[in-house]
């Protein structure tokens, strides 16, 4: 016999305002990320005919726009599928949860490279930059957060998963 509840418990909404949270965050990544690219690629001039470093550049945008792009969709939709209950929208948010750790692992990286080579001032040199690392810090606590409500047993019963 599966229990239904009749009220969602408040931690359904803290899900949703943190999923929300973090689909604007990324969302600001992207659009500061694409905007930032493309002023690099005006800035190109006509005499540079490095074409390895081009087609690096142009490959890592393109993985850094799809990431960013899945992350919000993702968020997003799992603020949808987590206020109309889908039961499997508690293991999308769980996993995705999980891939944000290792977000937060590279951010970890960038902040102590920064700390290491005291390059302070580059964390506010562009948009992206102080888009990045305000993400980076907040996602830092967000994440652990996340896992923490998703593993609380009223949690685990709004989706069915007793």
């Amino acid at each position: 016999m599966v229990y239904k509840m009749e009220q969602k418990p408040y931690l359904v909404y803290i899900l949703i305002i943190l999923w929300i949270v973090i689909g604007i965050l990324f969302l600001g990544c992207l659009i500061t990320y694409t905007t930032d690219y493309f002023d690099q690629l005006e800035s190109r001039s006509d005499f540079h005919f490095d074409s390895k470093w081009d087609t690096m550049m142009d490959f890592s945008f393109a993985i850094s726009f799809l990431l960013f792009l899945f992350i919000v969709v993702f968020s997003f939709l799992l603020v949808y599928w987590i206020f109309t209950r889908k039961s499997w929208a508690w293991l999308l948010g769980i996993m995705i949860s999980s891939f944000l750790g290792l977000y937060i692992y590279s951010g970890i990286q960038s902040i102590g490279y920064l700390i290491i080579m005291d390059y302070f001032d580059r964390m506010f040199d562009t948009a992206y930059f102080t888009f990045q690392y305000v993400t980076y810090f907040v996602m830092i606590f967000f994440v652990p957060l996340l896992l923490i409500i998703f593993t609380r047993p009223q949690i685990k019963t709004y989706f069915g998963k007793t």
